[in-house]
């Protein structure tokens, strides 16, 4: 009887370990977020502002294909320049989720707005015509406004 118990214990166990999810592979330093390959671009993030007439429809964001766009920022006037978004870590939250603020300079009168979201880190296959192309790569998800 002991070793039935002790073998659907075992079991069980590795049951539990191979469907554990893999955990986003991101790091904060100095205020800003990391991958292994570098700095996630503020621009990446500037995706999920709000625009001046209040739509917001981007949800998640692939990191790997964001940082390597030539224009990470799909939404920026033609005459957003390089720095004129940043963003600030306000809270680390729990479960990989962080509420920062993104802001953007817009050139004339009004000279630029933020706004506060709050994002998860999360990792998930990316798949194209039912195939998988990219295993676990880091999202970030849009979770909603802050403030």
């Amino acid at each position: 009887m002991k070793k039935i118990l002790l073998i659907l214990f075992i079991s069980l166990g590795l049951i539990a370990c191979s469907e554990k999810e893999d955990e986003p592979n991101y790091y904060v330093s100095g205020g800003k977020f990391y991958t292994p390959s570098g700095e996630i671009p503020a621009e990446c993030f500037a995706n999920f502002m709000a625009e001046l007439n209040g739509d917001n429809y981007i949800g998640s964001i692939n990191v790997p294909l964001c940082r390597s766009a030539d224009i990470p920022y799909a939404y920026g006037s033609t005459d957003t320049k390089e720095g004129d978004i940043s963003y600030t870590i306000e809270k680390e939250l729990k479960n990989h989720k962080y509420r920062i603020s993104v802001c953007q300079k817009v050139y004339g009168s009004m000279g630029g707005y933020c706004n506060e979201i709050v994002i998860q880190f999360n990792t998930r296959d990316f798949e194209r015509d039912d195939v998988t192309i990219g295993k676990d790569p880091l999202y970030i998800d849009y979770l909603g406004d802050e403030g």
